[in-house]
């Protein structure tokens, strides 16, 4: 971008913009906006074709091909899909859930304050890696999917019913999520219990401090 203003490049980036919103859509099979998309686009339309011209993407293994944008490293992916797998063994429902909820799985050195972002799961990239306890990467990376994809869901259905976010709700049920997808592994008798008991017990004490925690669980 030059200092002097220029309507003919600033035209032309929303034109290309216009074009990778449009052949993506295309691409997926998707009904897309009509080819004279008035410019310039929405910021939410954007923003969608920004994603699209600067993904650098795989995906998750086969029991969930979700987009993992940015800096996934091998051994990272391989911790996701053991993870996922892992989901996929003790509690198919909650994965059937993200799959449903969650289009992409971000990786972040550290994780944001604010409100979940429509179907985006923000994880800790250190919650692939096994804790010093012995907890495996695999079952770390579980608990963050079960718990960023509810909030992903709560997000979801406030934007569905046209009201704000509860965050502090969703974050409770999220926690108790957590405490029954410990339970689920404990009663599959995998390795490293004494870990997951440690973790099980923080996560139950965690939940009951929190108001209506406890009787999610009853």
């Amino acid at each position: 971008m030059d200092l002097d203003p220029d309507h003919s490049s600033a035209r032309g980036d929303q034109e290309t913009l216009r074009r990778v919103l449009l052949t993506a859509l295309e691409q997926a099979g998707l009904p897309g906006p009509p080819r004279e998309l008035p410019l310039p686009l929405h910021p939410a339309a954007a923003e969608v074709a920004r994603r699209l011209n600067t993904a650098d993407a795989t995906t998750g293994p086969a029991e969930w091909p979700v987009e993992l944008p940015g800096s996934w490293q091998p051994a990272e992916r391989a911790t996701f899909a053991a993870g996922v797998r892992l989901l996929a063994a003790v509690w198919p429902h909650m994965l059937d859930e993200l799959r449903a909820t969650v289009s992409q799985v971000t990786l972040l050195d550290t994780l944001p304050t604010d409100a979940a972002a429509l179907g985006v799961a923000a994880l800790d990239r250190r919650s692939l890696t096994p804790t010093p306890a012995g907890l495996p990467g695999s079952v770390r990376l579980a608990e963050a999917l079960v718990y960023e994809g509810t909030r992903c869901r709560g997000a979801a259905e406030a934007a569905a019913r046209g009201t704000a976010a509860a965050e502090p709700s969703h974050r409770t049920v999220a926690l108790a999520r957590c405490v029954l997808l410990y339970e689920r592994l404990l009663s599959a008798g995998p390795a490293a219990e004494p870990a997951m008991e440690e973790r099980y017990g923080r996560l139950r004490a965690e939940l009951g401090a929190t108001a209506g925690g406890g009787d999610l669980l009853g």
